[in-house]
């Protein structure tokens, strides 16, 4: 991360979750990082929650992303106090499952949706975009999405179009700005309820960024899809590596998941392969 040293990251949604930890990674790690919040109070307790030699890299900012005047405004003022955006983290994302697009009564939620997921996003990586286009610097544009898309014929919902939107603003960010990255982090998160199931928290995230930011400039890692290891060790148990199925893992139900093809090992400086054949077995690549 030496190269991103004393640079500018911005991330968006910090008050909590994985914003919070992206955010306080990259100031552990020398970034000046501005964060967005739309809460005046989240900013005060999160900012007391810090060493002080992180809390001196991280600097907090209102910003309502539903509002184009107000994320302009935030950008410049960026680009006044720090010299410009070197990184952009777009983290926030309206999450509500509760309603149908063609419900009645639902306008503002659908509205809330869009503009926050889509045309928030959308501004803030066009405000991030010109800064480094002004400054002829080759940055990075990492968008945190989720796997919601791949639910979206069963659920019906109005989040996963959102999320399919984002990749395909991806495509048109790197046809446009071919001299900066763009990276999409599709994530899928379960609860921790059950003590025996594997699951993502925030962390493997923050390990994902810096996998992304510290790749050679010849090197754009434009997806990376991040998901709990199906047959992971659980609290203590020693890791069994070879095909799933394997001795000591479970059977395997079905084929499994399009999520479990490309996986992100935490700790690790690579991106984990595993094919997977149609009727249902893993192999090695």
């Amino acid at each position: 991360m030496s190269q991103w040293i004393s640079r500018v990251a911005v991330v968006t949604a910090v008050s909590s979750g994985v914003g919070s930890a992206i955010a306080k990674d990259l100031a552990t790690v020398g970034m000046t990082v501005v964060g967005l919040t739309t809460s005046s109070k989240q900013l005060k307790d999160f900012k007391n929650t810090l060493p002080k030699e992180v809390s001196d890299n991280l600097h907090l900012s209102l910003c309502d992303l539903q509002s184009r005047e107000e994320i302009s405004k935030t950008f410049a003022q960026i680009e006044e106090k720090f010299g410009g955006t070197d990184v952009l983290v777009n983290n926030a994302m309206f999450r509500d499952f509760s309603f149908r697009i063609f419900e009645q009564k639902t306008f503002a939620k659908i509205r809330n949706t869009y503009d926050t997921n889509i045309l928030g996003l959308t501004l803030c990586t066009r405000e991030a975009l010109e800064s480094m286009k002004r400054r002829s610097v080759g940055g990075h544009i990492i968008s945190i999405n989720s796997f919601a898309e791949s639910v979206a014929r069963q659920k019906r919902k109005t989040l996963p179009s959102t999320r399919f939107a984002v990749n395909v603003l991806a495509e048109m960010y790197r046809e446009e700005n071919p001299g900066v990255k763009v990276t999409n982090i599709d994530t899928r998160f379960v609860a921790k309820g059950d003590a025996d199931e594997p699951y993502l928290d925030t962390q493997d995230i923050c390990q994902t960024v810096r996998f992304v930011l510290q790749t050679s400039p010849n090197v754009n890692a434009e997806s990376v899809s991040l998901a709990q290891h199906l047959f992971a060790p659980r609290h203590g148990q020693s890791a069994s590596f070879g095909d799933v199925g394997g001795i000591g893992a479970p059977p395997l139900q079905g084929n499994p998941s399009p999520w479990h093809q490309v996986q992100f090992i935490p700790g690790e400086s690579s991106i984990t392969l595993n094919k997977t054949p149609s009727h249902g077995r893993s192999i090695n690549p």
